[in-house]
């Protein structure tokens, strides 16, 4: 069966999530600008509760008033997003958006996700939500069309690999993870999987 599938998440793929998240919470929360700004000093941090100094209570509240409100709409686009999935297009791959988003809680997800992509001009073939990401390529009888997948969660990513499939692990913040795996190409950002895909083009 011809590979011709490659499979990208959306938020730490595509979206930086991290970066509208905390432009939201300093404009629409200005009691934790000043936690927010910190971390927009630096790229390498990611945020929870005890990083803002702030309560879960609280913070669960934060996400829940982002998610509600329409924030997922303004995240912005990732360096080298658009330029992979028109990459991909290039080489005829389908494009399978596969992401865990919450749409089974907050109604308007499925809404402002949709929305997003089309702001942002981003083309695909099928748009998935499944927390379980591999077990719906498994169930839909994929794995062997599958070229390659992209996430920036290690779970999925090791769940990916376990059915054989090639995966980029997008390693934002530097985890140190033992991953010797010859299935996972591990890369710290999405320009650099544009590039190799160039080379797979040239070659």
């Amino acid at each position: 069966m011809e590979k011709n599938i490659v499979i990208l998440d959306i938020d730490g793929v595509l979206a930086d999530y991290r970066l509208g998240l905390l432009y939201w919470i300093r404009q629409c929360f200005p009691k934790y600008a000043q936690q927010a700004n910190t971390h927009l000093l630096r790229s390498d941090t990611w945020i929870n509760h005890e990083s803002m100094e702030i309560s879960y209570r609280e913070w669960l509240g934060v996400l829940e008033m982002f998610r509600m409100s329409g924030g997922k709409r303004s995240i912005p686009v990732f360096e080298g997003a658009l330029e992979l999935v028109n990459k991909c297009i290039l080489l005829q791959y389908k494009i399978i958006l596969l992401t865990s988003r919450p749409i089974d809680i907050y109604s308007n997800i499925y809404r402002d996700t949709v929305e997003w992509l089309k702001d942002n001009r981003f083309t695909y073939n099928l748009l998935l939500w499944s927390k379980h990401k591999a077990e719906m390529i498994h169930k839909m009888g994929m794995i062997d069309e599958v070229v390659f997948a992209v996430d920036d969660e290690f779970s999925h990513i090791i769940d990916y690999t376990n059915l054989g499939i090639l995966t980029y692990w997008v390693n934002w913040y530097n985890k140190s993870i033992n991953c010797l795996n010859n299935k996972i190409i591990v890369v710290k950002d999405i320009k650099t999987i544009v590039y190799k895909l160039g080379e797979k083009k040239s070659g």
